[in-house]
């Protein structure tokens, strides 16, 4: 089934609604950010400003690198909600995460919300390592999260269920509408990738169906020791990986969560 791009038409419309993160993830970053130097944080992927905006309230400046134009209208829209001291704390870049310069280094660089993983090649994964590198300041920290899926992969092995599903559902913010999100998962063992058709249907207060807009949005996984080889590979060096966002172990599959640090000397 053909539908809308990733993170344009409806993925972007309804982003804050049906990408709202995972649980924890807003507060850790605010609370990785107040400890970083002056050097101003890179968010990569910044999106429509779920994490830029708090960290910009918080008094942080930062910088947004976000590819799809849809998106960072929406965060322009958001941003203009702020309060004037905020606002100029923030700005917002289109730009491609495997391939950036920005002409200047950061003491902080993010990439919440599983954005590493829209790397869909070690070719990517590398470039993108690479620019993340050179635009960080010496002993500079790079701090981001990934999902595992071993334990999906592992219940999978038993089962070749590739049903539709309902995800959830939730008010249309603007029309008041019932939008109702139906997915399907399978994973490309040979290229480690997680393909996921979203389906947002629009129901009108009858329950009729108004719309139904087919999307697809991919994904590629790593396991720990391949990530820390891709780290390790770019010169990055690897402080901590957690299991979550309070400094959980990281128990094999779950969410990873790492900080890694661009060495003082190279």
């Amino acid at each position: 089934m053909r539908g809308e791009g990733e993170y344009e038409g409806v993925q972007a419309r309804y982003y804050n609604e049906y990408f709202s993160g995972v649980p924890g993830d807003v507060e850790f970053y605010l609370e990785v950010a107040a400890s970083a130097g002056k050097g101003g944080v890179l968010e990569l992927g910044s999106g429509t400003g779920r994490i830029l905006l708090p960290l910009a309230i918080s008094g942080v400046p930062v910088v947004g690198l976000e590819r799809s134009p849809e998106m960072l209208r929406l965060a322009r829209r958001n941003l203009k909600a702020a309060q004037a001291e905020s606002q100029q704390r923030v700005e917002l870049v289109r730009g491609d995460m495997r391939e950036f310069s920005l002409g200047r280094q950061f003491s902080l660089i993010i990439a919440p919300y599983r954005t590493f993983q829209h790397l869909l090649s070690p070719v990517d994964q590398r470039g993108a390592l690479r620019c993340i590198r050179e635009h960080l300041e010496p002993g500079g920290l790079f701090v981001f999260n990934v999902f595992d899926p071993l334990r999906d992969l592992a219940d999978r092995a038993w089962s070749d269920d590739r049903e539709l599903r309902k995800d959830l559902e939730f008010e249309d913010p603007k029309t008041g509408e019932v939008v109702e999100v139906w997915y399907r998962r399978d994973y490309d063992l040979i290229h480690q990738l997680l393909q996921q058709e979203l389906i947002f249907r629009r129901l009108a207060e009858g329950g009729g169906e108004v719309s139904s807009v087919p999307t697809r949005l991919v994904l590629r996984y790593a396991g720990r020791f391949e990530m820390e080889h891709l780290l390790e590979a770019e010169n990055l060096r690897v402080r901590t990986l957690y299991g979550g966002f309070r400094g959980e172990p990281y128990a094999g599959y779950g969410e990873q969560v790492w900080t890694v640090e661009r060495p003082l000397l190279d």
